[in-house]
């Protein structure tokens, strides 16, 4: 048996246009916040020896921010 799931979004428009927005560029956020961790983790990771330790060190702080700011809002980028 093939059972289909689906689902739909309704907007009022033009009143929840923002919310509309919102919902249609979904995925582009998602791809800036990923390549954001992306940048963040490489810059972390891959830290040379003459790299700034409080550049360094700030980099890891926004990456976790990043992380605990998604997690509050039960949102995971690995996960979605």
């Amino acid at each position: 048996m093939n059972t289909k799931m689906r689902a739909r979004l309704d907007f009022d428009l033009p009143e929840e246009q923002t919310e509309f927005q919102l919902a249609v560029n979904a995925s582009k956020l998602h791809s800036v916040l990923w390549e954001l961790d992306s940048f963040l983790r490489a810059k972390v990771k891959y830290a040379q020896e003459e790299d700034n330790d409080i550049e360094v060190a700030t980099y890891d702080k926004v990456r976790t921010w990043l992380h605990n700011e998604l997690s509050g809002h039960n949102l995971d980028l690995y996960e979605l």
